[in-house]
């Protein structure tokens, strides 16, 4: 019988896998998935995450559909995407947009679309409310992530999906006091699983220890770089906001334009050099 992976290497292994193939996935598997997800921590433990397997072929054409809208205007030119970062460069960023492209081709032939969803004890409002849910659902999606994992499954999280609030919240058939945050596709996968790339704890703190933590930016980054960087963050905010409001509300809109407006300013200032940012109460 071949040993479980460890908690550690399937963290450092749980890279998105968008490709899936279309054959069915046990149902004793999704609810393994499910119950995994349950375990995260909840705000004052309501535990109200709620979740909706979408295994239907109709239904999960409709969100298809959704998606693909969506995904369109994610890879459109005009959408501010950035096309590089300092830890993504063009081509492995070309290759995760191919990914969600052949995903949105192709999403009526996943066999399980999982919703998360939140229940709140009265009618969604929007904006302050959804951000609440939040901190209780993303920890149970990350959990399931891990599970999907652990079982051999692809999943990846998406909310393009979702963007069209009203219409999803039609094809799901969600009461008005559950709101959904994300769609994630769950398949057998057609790739190899590996490890992913994130930037790694040492290159960026200097030093942990006491009661005070100084986080440190690597000092190659250059100060005309980091001023480019500032720059593409304006552009990304600005392209997005409109999506983001549809998503979360006019409230996220008014943040964001407040935050283009202070990295606009910080930018015409001459960009960034080194910085450093306290945190405070950190582990002993």
């Amino acid at each position: 019988m071949a040993e479980e992976p460890g908690v550690f290497e399937i963290i450092y292994n749980c890279r998105a896998m968008r490709r899936l193939k279309p054959d069915p996935v046990p149902e004793e598997l999704l609810l393994k998935l499910i119950d995994a997800a349950n375990q995260a921590p909840t705000g004052s433990n309501v535990q109200g995450a709620r979740w909706i397997v979408v295994r239907d072929r109709e239904q999960r054409e409709k969100l298809a559909a959704l998606n693909k809208v969506a995904v369109r205007q994610y890879a459109a030119p005009s959408s501010g995407r950035a096309a590089a970062l300092p830890h993504h460069p063009a081509d492995k960023r070309a290759r995760m947009l191919k990914a969600v492209l052949w995903q949105a081709e192709h999403l009526q032939h996943v066999p399980a679309l999982v919703i998360a969803c939140y229940q709140f004890d009265r009618p969604v409002g929007g904006g302050a409310a959804q951000a609440l849910g939040g901190g209780s659902i993303w920890p149970a999606v990350q959990n399931l992530l891990l599970a999907a994992r652990a079982l051999g499954l692809g999943a990846a999280p998406t909310t393009l999906g979702l963007s069209n609030r009203a219409a999803a919240r039609e094809v799901l058939a969600l009461p008005d006091n559950v709101e959904a945050y994300c769609l994630i596709p769950v398949g057998y996968p057609t790739g190899k699983f590996g490890p992913v790339t994130r930037c790694r704890c040492a290159r960026r703190c200097a030093g942990i220890g006491g009661s005070r933590t100084r986080v440190r930016t690597r000092s190659a980054f250059s100060r005309e770089r980091s001023a480019k960087e500032v720059q593409n963050a304006v552009v990304a905010v600005d392209g997005h906001l409109g999506f983001l409001q549809g998503v979360f509300g006019a409230g996220v809109g008014h943040q964001l334009e407040a935050l283009a407006g202070v990295l606009q300013r910080f930018h015409q200032r001459g960009g960034v050099g080194e910085q450093h940012v306290v945190v405070r109460h950190a582990v002993h």
